[in-house]
């Protein structure tokens, strides 16, 4: 059941109009990526933060401190999911 002030991140397939998968977030997110092959979703928060899902499932794979503030940008290289960028406010 959905409530209000909960964060959630929805994954869709655009072929169908209902959520695939949805994901409680513990913070407000900031940046948002995705890898080129499609397999997973990265994301970093106003913490500093970095969330990575599967996306075929939905399952959050990691988490980590990417960054001392805010993760501003974030990015994976190349064609694989093996090589994740971030950069933040950090001095």
């Amino acid at each position: 059941c959905p409530q209000e002030n909960k964060p959630y991140l929805h994954s869709y397939l655009l072929n169908k109009e209902s959520v695939q998968w949805k994901a409680p977030l513990s913070e407000k997110l900031i940046s948002i990526a995705c890898s080129a092959d499609g397999r997973y979703c990265c994301a970093g928060g106003s913490s500093g933060n970095a969330y990575l899902w599967d996306v075929y499932t939905g399952e959050l794979r990691s988490q980590w401190q990417a960054n001392f503030n805010e993760v501003l940008g974030i990015s994976f290289l190349g064609s694989s999911s093996e090589l994740l960028v971030t950069s933040g406010k950090d001095s």
